[in-house]
Formats: structure tokens, sequence, C-alpha cells
């Protein structure tokens, strides 16, 4: 996704003049330039013909538009230094545990409760115990 960056991000219709539905066909995005196509279209692309590749010796990746573009909104953070300093505290409370110094240097475990916080949260009458089936750490935590 790194070079799609330099580009514009292309727009949902087909950039072919020759398409025949530039503007209903659902399109693709090639990572590598930056273009949008549909499907009929995207061969007809000579960087995008069976068996090329680009500088970097890959074939141009074929991604959903609409999938990239989600993505993207998601993983990308926001320009504006107002905008990121209200979604860093929003993220306050979804902090579930951390490692932290203490008065001398030496680090420990700190809880900040989220965990807790959320299962009481959802907690149904007559429930049972409760257990997370699946926990997922993503870079850095």
């Amino acid at each position: 996704m790194a070079l799609v960056q330099q580009h514009e991000v292309a727009s949902e219709r087909c950039e072919d003049d020759a398409c025949a539905n530039p503007s209903t066909a659902p399109t693709f995005l090639c990572v590598s330039c930056g273009s949008t196509y549909c499907d009929a279209c995207w061969d007809r692309q000579g960087s995008h013909k069976p068996g090329k590749v680009g500088l970097d010796g890959l074939h141009h990746e074929k991604v959903q538009k609409g999938i990239y573009d989600r993505l993207k909104a998601i993983l990308d953070p926001p320009e504006g230094q107002e905008e990121l300093n209200r979604l860093h505290i929003e993220d306050e409370n979804t902090t579930w545990f951390g490692v932290e110094k203490d008065s001398n240097g030496k680090p420990f475990f700190h809880d900040y409760g989220r965990y807790a916080a959320m299962m009481a949260e959802t907690k149904q009458p007559n429930a049972g115990l409760r257990y997370p089936q699946l926990v997922s750490f993503v870079g850095q935590t």
C-alpha cells in the first residue's frame, strides 16, 4: 500500500476511456500505480496484462476499491493535530494493561481495569462464568 500513498486516491469510476460502464461497474485499485479500473478494463492496461511486473519485480496488485478505502481510513492517522488529540483522549478507556515504572524506575504490570469493566457492563442475568475466547495483540501494545 505504500506506493499508492504517493498518488491521489483514485475515483470510484473506471479510468479507461474506452470503458462501457465507467460509472456503474465495480472498481479495483492498483496499489502500484494508484489507478482505478473495472474488472473488464483491468487486463487491457499494459502494466496489468498477465505476466507483466513492475520495477520492483512484483505484479500490480488488484484490490477492491471499497475495501482499500475502508482500510485506509482506519489505518492512516488523521492529519490534523486537534483530531489526533481527540482520538487519543477517546482511546484512553481502551487500555487494558501495560508496563509502567515505579519511582525507582523498576517496571511493573499495571491493570487499568478495562477487562473487569467490560465484563461487568456485559453481564447477563443468570450467566455462568465467562472467559474471553480470542485475544489478539498486534503491534505495540
